[in-house]
């Protein structure tokens, strides 16, 4: 099956809508999504702790609360970090 001039400039431009649309939806949830933002990445430095990190970022939120946080974000179970890990850090 052949194509007219007139055919494949049509199919070119209701694919270019169609991919225009795509983007354009996809644009929209990334828009919804930045509000819900709720977690920063962190990256273990020589001598932190939990409890040096969780002060740091933990504005006036308790301490223990944002450790127990981001142990359980991070599946973390002891205060021994290593260097280099990254961390999800609750947003506070």
């Amino acid at each position: 099956m052949k194509l007219t001039k007139k055919g494949k400039k049509c199919l070119v431009f209701v694919s270019v809508l169609i991919l225009l649309g795509v983007f354009a939806l996809s644009q929209v949830d990334v828009l919804a999504n930045k509000e819900e933002v709720k977690y920063i990445s962190y990256i273990v430095r020589e001598q932190d702790s939990l409890w040096s990190i969780a002060e740091e970022f933990g504005g006036e939120e308790d301490i223990r609360k944002t450790v127990y946080e981001i142990q359980k974000l991070n599946g973390v179970k002891s205060d021994s970090l290593k260097v280099g890990t990254r961390l999800f850090i609750p947003n506070v």
